[in-house]
């Protein structure tokens, strides 16, 4: 039985045991009868956690599957085995110290892992040279042993995000630990930067059985969050190759006990050959897996609910159990209810609401967090389930949380058993003469002169009005005809929550004048309209004409909200010259810069004021989100990572001029700062001067300003620089210096006051024919 679970579950040699000639090895061994059972952490498996009994049969049957019981003790289809990671290249993963301490101790090694200790019946020298074998053999069969190598600090801080808001914390814990967690392990120990990267990438790869499921991370997202979770990882001793002779020994190990019944080696993997689950008898409790003993068989830390559950389920003999029963175990043991909903059970669980989020705040809950698997049979097109469920195909974008693949394993039962229970009768039968005829119609009820389904849906992923819900070119390949008909006939029947408005309340239409008004004609209509999905043609009001936020003759326009990759605390400036920015409150920092239109006020004006506001502008330049300013021992010290707000820098709001152009006033430490934005005209073309202002009368540490990151940053004269299309220019004999700080280049200034206050003066300047 064997660990699966987790990014960082065991992937070494643990499996069954040896067979026994005088009796057989029982794993019905749960009637406890005075035994202590070993002081370890139980195993923990997710999907028994959530469940409100955790003691009855329906919880001991999670628990023999994922327990892995029936790949050694078979069992009909209903109680298939999770198995264990692919071993075939396990050494070029995971480091050989690592494999030796968890064969030789799974659960101390790993508290909560799945997979028992199989050596336990050995002395302590013996058991640790079986380990040692075992892990040498693992790691002669592998090429390019894993290397250790440093991670960079930004990959971490880039990490940490990924990690807290893709999906990760749906089953594995927050930085701030959570109890009811699939453990991780000593990450650290375990992986190098590269072979954790590699397994994020692709972890049904290794882990056919899905319980580690991909989230479709990109190479560089991979290498974040394995950088995120390797933070705290130091170089170790260099690894020595595997001897020959002990790595033989591990070989024959490997067979003897029976690791193959878990595990594959390539493409290997044992039957079961250990008595049949039916046939264990559970009226013994002297020896066997469960019976809290050490022996010559595979020894779990099981607690006492866990053995009650296993009990129960064994007591019942149950035969095959039905659909709905299918469905519920399939779903705890993949752990779909940490996410999901189905019948009342599961969903996220207050403790990790925060960690769902959106990037759309209009769509409101349904916007961050994912569907309900209530009557998804019936709501889903198979080929579309099939897509979710084995590739993870997104259609909510706007949601953080991915929805990941599971692989076209076990979990490919539900594609079946799903359509089967979720049943929704036929909506009547609709006739009409001329099917172009019927789509037009269709097409005008989809417009802004129709029911405005393109105000809150996107078509062809475009925005057209304040929301961005599911997109009407998927709608056909998503959800079924019976489906559609009865959610938009009574969408608060089906999600109470829905923002989706009811258009035919009480079978009314709020468009009589369309098809006599007839609500099953109409909905027929758009879904005929729909069915030619990315072909249709574009209903009314997709192509909006932008709202329009300009600056009134020689005064500045000031737009406070919410701007695209900086958040609520974003205050935009548009100038009358044509330059515009971007300031946030948040980080304290100049955020972005463009030339050209203002912003498009249209996400906040005609949403319930929570929207984001869209720069008009082409060319616009985006600068790190993260504080500009910056305590440091010295000038090339590593720039502080940012993570949330600072607890340093505190914003104390901003003065106007006559011309309502801004001079923001914020804290730095004890240091008081004044920023003041002007734009102007010159001979070389348009310019935004900045002129910061620094009072303080503790010296302190070294405060630095950070001009710009970028990749590439060309030296144009003395203190003139040139960063993608932008010209920054640092005034007077201020002395700048450029930083190599991982991919990216820095420029800093070191402020250095004069009786307590400095003066850093700036410019950003674009060519003329800038647009």
């Amino acid at each position: 039985m064997t660990s699966d679970t987790s990014a960082s579950d065991p992937i070494i040699a643990g499996g069954k045991w040896r067979a026994r000639s005088v009796s057989v090895l029982l794993l019905a061994g749960l009637l406890m009868s005075g035994v202590t059972a070993p002081a370890a952490v139980p195993p923990f498996v997710a999907g028994v956690e959530t469940l409100p009994e955790r003691t009855n049969s329906f919880a001991g049957r999670v628990l023999i599957t994922e327990l892995s019981c029936t790949a050694c003790h078979g069992a009909g289809a209903s109680l298939v085995p999770r198995r264990g990671p692919d071993l075939s290249q396990v050494g070029a993963r995971v480091r050989p110290e690592h494999l030796h301490r968890f064969i030789a101790d799974p659960a101390g090694t790993k508290p909560g892992t799945t997979m028992p200790a199989l050596l336990e019946h050995l002395p302590a020298p013996d058991r640790d040279q079986a380990a040692r074998a075992l892990a040498a053999y693992l790691s002669s069969i592998a090429t390019n042993p894993p290397v250790i190598e440093p991670v960079l600090v930004e990959a971490v801080s880039r990490g940490r995000k990924l990690y807290h808001s893709v999906g990760c914390v749906a089953c594995h814990s927050p930085e701030k630990e959570l109890a009811g967690s699939v453990p991780l392990g000593p990450l650290a120990e375990k992986y190098s930067h590269a072979s954790l990267t590699s397994f994020l990438r692709d972890p049904l790869a290794v882990r056919p059985a899905g319980r580690m499921p991909d989230l479709k991370l990109d190479p560089h997202e991979a290498a974040d969050i394995a950088a995120y979770l390797l933070r705290e990882q130091n170089a170790p001793a260099p690894t020595t190759a595997p001897q020959p002779d002990l790595a033989a020994r591990g070989r024959e190990l490997f067979a003897t006990h029976r690791c193959g019944s878990c595990h594959t080696v390539d493409g290997l993997l044992a039957k079961p050959s250990s008595t049949p689950l039916d046939a264990l008898r559970a009226d013994r409790a002297e020896e066997g897996c469960l019976s809290g003993r050490h022996g010559d068989w595979p020894v779990y830390p099981l607690s006492a609910d866990q053995r009650t559950a296993i009990h129960s389920a064994l007591r019942e003999r149950q035969g095959p159990s039905d659909i709905g029963e299918e469905i519920r175990l399939t779903l705890a043991r993949f752990n779909c209810v940490a996410c999901h909903d189905r019948d009342g059970h599961g969903g996220v669980p207050e403790v990790r609401d925060e960690y769902f989020t959106t990037r759309d705040p209009n769509l409101g809950e349904q916007g961050r967090l994912p569907p309900a698997l209530t009557g998804v049979g019936a709501r889903l097109q198979p080929a579309w389930l099939r897509k979710a469920l084995v590739q993870g195909a997104r259609s909510r974008p706007y949601s953080d949380t991915r929805m990941p693949a599971f692989g076209d394993g076990e979990v490919t039962r539900l594609l079946e058993w799903l359509p089967a229970i979720d049943r929704l009768p036929a909506p009547p039968p609709v006739t009409f003469e001329n099917e172009n005829d019927f789509k037009r119609i269709g097409r005008e009820l989809a417009g802004t002169d129709g029911l405005g389904c393109v105000v809150c849906h996107t078509y062809k992923d475009q925005l057209t009005g304040a929301m961005g819900a599911l997109d009407l070119t998927l709608m056909a390949q998503r959800v079924t005809r019976d489906w559609f008909h009865h959610y938009l006939a009574e969408p608060q029947r089906f999600s109470p929550s829905t923002l989706m408005p009811a258009f035919w309340p009480g079978g009314e239409s709020a468009k009589p004048d369309v098809l006599g008004g007839d609500r099953d004609r109409q909905i027929e209509a758009l879904w005929r309209y729909l069915s030619d999905g990315y072909s249709t043609d574009a209903p009314k009001g997709v192509h909006r004409e932008p709202l329009r936020l300009v600056a009134s003759g020689d005064e500045a326009v000031m737009l406070r909200r919410s701007y695209p990759g900086i958040g609520k605390r974003g205050i935009g400036v548009g100038y009358p010259s044509g330059i515009n920015l971007v300031f946030s409150a948040e980080q304290l920092c100049l955020a972005m810069l463009w030339p050209g239109e203002f912003a498009d006020p249209a996400g906040v004006w005609t949403s319930q004021g929570h929207g984001t506001a869209r720069p008009l502008g082409r060319a616009r330049i985006e600068f790190a989100h993260a504080p500009e300013l910056a305590q440091l021992e010295r000038i090339e010290t590593p720039w502080p990572a940012a993570e949330g707000r600072p607890q340093d820098l505190h914003f104390e709001g901003y003065r106007l001029d006559r011309l309502r152009r801004p001079t923001f006033r914020y804290q730095v430490g004890k240091t008081t700062v004044e920023d003041a934005f002007v734009d102007q005209m010159n001979s070389d073309g348009v310019a935004l001067s900045r002129t910061i202002t620094f009072r303080s009368a503790d010296a302190g540490d070294l405060l630095v300003f950070r001009v710009a990151t970028a990749t590439a940053i060309e030296p144009v004269a003395a203190n003139r620089f040139k960063v993608g299309p932008l010209e920054i220019v640092i005034a007077g004999d201020t002395v700048v210096t450029q930083i190599k700080a991982g991919d990216l280049y820095e420029l800093r200034v070191p402020v250095q006051s004069v009786n307590g206050k400095a003066v850093l003066a700036l410019e950003y300047r674009w060519p003329l024919s800038t647009p």
